[in-house]
């Protein structure tokens, strides 16, 4: 992921922590805004559960670097933080560290109103029949909600997204933290993929076709965020 982002031109780094013994390694590429007064995090998880993952969540990893790769072209005014969390899998170690060191130091040096919040994607190329998708917001969606709608509009995108409350994923440190952060997923809202944290969830379970409609939402949100 790093030398993903890095041929992008976008830089990279590889944030390194530990957590109940474990080590794991967060990667974040920055985008600089012209202005830069704030700050929009998109995200998705590095870790699978003992299989190629790539539903769980290399889905979301396409989904950020092409983002990424859209929003260099743009120049956006707000800083773009595109960032894979590791040891997503184990307790959301990886995102609770990344909160509560990075984004608490953004915070603490900017202020609250600084912080845009954190659009996440956990599990979004699986679809049989209709091409809709679940919104995770449990109330702390701020203007991310508003973005996605007005994408899915001017796109006139075929995604049918709908709004729940879904936790269980990186997006929930944001939420203890108490800023903006829904997460993004396939209709088939986790267990309903049928190979959810299996040996199966290889690329010919995917629907590309419908990922690519994801990908396009997710950076047309995206760009509307990071330039309002």
């Amino acid at each position: 992921m790093e030398s993903s982002f890095e041929e992008l031109g976008i830089p990279a780094r590889i944030l390194e922590f530990s957590s109940e013994g474990l080590r794991g390694f967060n990667v974040e590429a920055t985008l600089r805004g012209t202005r830069g007064r704030r700050h929009l995090w998109v995200s998705a998880h590095l870790d699978p559960v003992h299989n190629a993952g790539a539903n769980d969540d290399a889905s979301g990893l396409t989904s950020i670097l092409l983002t990424a790769k859209a929003l260099k072209e743009l120049e956006p005014e707000h800083n773009v933080h595109f960032v894979a969390y590791d040891l997503e899998e184990v307790d959301l170690f990886g995102s609770s560290h990344y909160v509560e060191n990075t984004v608490s130091n953004v915070r603490e040096r900017e202020g609250e109103g600084a912080i845009i919040g954190d659009l996440l994607s956990d599990i979004i190329s699986y679809e049989e029949d209709d091409f809709d998708a679940v919104l995770g917001t449990c109330g702390w969606a701020g203007p991310i909600d508003d973005a996605l709608s007005e994408a899915a509009e001017e796109l006139d995108s075929p995604i049918e997204l709908r709004e729940i409350c879904l936790g269980r994923s990186d997006h929930e440190p944001f939420w203890n933290a108490g800023l903006p952060a829904p997460v993004l997923t396939d209709g088939a809202i986790y267990e309903g993929y049928p190979c959810y944290h299996k040996p199966c969830d290889t690329v010919d379970e995917l629907n590309i076709s419908y990922l690519r409609s994801m990908i396009e939402l997710t950076a047309a949100a995206t760009a509307l965020l990071a330039e309002n």
